[in-house]
């Protein structure tokens, strides 16, 4: 078998715009050199190479898997000009990984970078039904993920070195994968939230799972370990009739301009919304936790109001979410 110590490989990617991005920086034609100090890709068992090149601090922007072979190489042109991040991967063919390099890359001009490939430590690859996101209003996922002796991972990811307690991935994105990090045994847990969201729609229960030496261990719909752990509310209120009839315009007999409402549950759940007196009288309470709540609601001038006190019980958002009507009484 004839060794060598570069194996060339030009990747070609139109990277398709959000926005004005493509208008913001050139285009440029890039090569991607992989070192792995002499040694052939076949003779480590090597069967493909899988590069991943993402805007620096960002979701990938451009994947090509490429097989292994002595004159391994694509063209690729249209790469817009900034800082990446690159990561190459050399998989056997059951998907174990084999090398493993990383490197910052500068992109403004067409130019060449070397991306070093040595042994892989170990990893873990994360993924979850990102249609649980729309489907539970989720809009991230905070992390926190620790080694045997319960200490934060410390890592590598997206070209930034992170401490995994309570970091926070986009929902949509759909995977975390961490890669090169020692041997051991670590615990993920994650609570999700709205983006808005004070408390956690969802916790997962801990999972656990062990990095060998060498070796991916996969972490697959995660999202199976989730539950829901709140309710939101939709309250619907209106005018007492024995207080305003209903052929009268409610807001301009009772001279009431605007109502607000508090929700006070467990957890220091505190919530306040205020609103317009209109035909419109709904208020949303969101991220409410299970346990006694007590609603009240009362107009600026402090001439209406209502309370109601009531459990929540977790797990209906959404269509399903808790439904409470509460009338106005004119206060004594």
């Amino acid at each position: 078998m004839k060794y060598f110590s570069l194996f060339l490989v030009l990747f070609s990617v139109f990277i398709l715009s959000c926005g004005n991005d493509s208008s913001s920086g050139a285009l440029y034609s890039v090569t991607f050199i992989f070192d792995m100090n002499g040694i052939n890709c076949e003779e480590v068992g090597g069967d493909n190479f899988s590069l991943v090149l993402y805007k620096a601090g960002s979701d990938a922007s451009f994947r090509k898997t490429v097989k292994c072979s002595e004159n391994a190489r694509v063209t690729v042109n249209g790469v817009v000009s900034g800082e990446y991040y690159a990561e190459v991967m050399l998989y056997d063919s059951l998907s174990q990984i084999k090398r493993y390099g990383r490197d910052e890359v500068t992109v403004d001009s067409s130019t060449s970078h070397t991306l070093v490939l040595d042994k892989y430590s170990g990893g873990v690859e994360i993924t979850w039904n990102a249609s649980i996101c729309d489907e539970w209003s989720l809009d991230v996922f905070s992390f926190n993920i620790t080694n045997s002796e319960s200490k934060p991972l410390e890592a590598d990811l997206w070209g930034d070195n992170i401490i995994f307690n309570n970091y926070e991935v986009p929902c949509r994105r759909g995977f975390l994968y961490l890669h090169n990090i020692p041997a051991d045994t670590y615990s993920f847990s994650v609570d999700a939230y709205r983006s808005e969201g004070k408390y956690p729609r969802a916790v997962s229960g801990s999972v656990k799972r062990e990095v060998i030496l060498s070796q991916r261990s996969l972490v697959e719909n995660f999202d199976k370990n989730l539950s829901l752990t709140i309710s939101d509310i939709v309250v619907t209120w209106d005018f007492d009739s024995r207080t305003i009839s209903e052929s009268e315009d409610p807001c301009t007999v009772s001279g009431v301009t605007e109502v607000i409402a508090t929700l006070k549950g467990e957890a220091d759940y505190l919530s306040t919304v205020s609103i317009s007196c209109s035909k419109e009288r709904t208020i949303t309470f969101y991220d409410v936790p299970e346990g006694s709540t007590a609603l009240g609601i009362v107009d600026r001038a402090g001439r209406y109001g209502a309370e109601d006190y009531f459990n929540v019980t977790s797990g209906f958002i959404g269509k399903n979410s808790i439904q409470k009507q509460i009338y106005l009484k004119e206060l004594n």
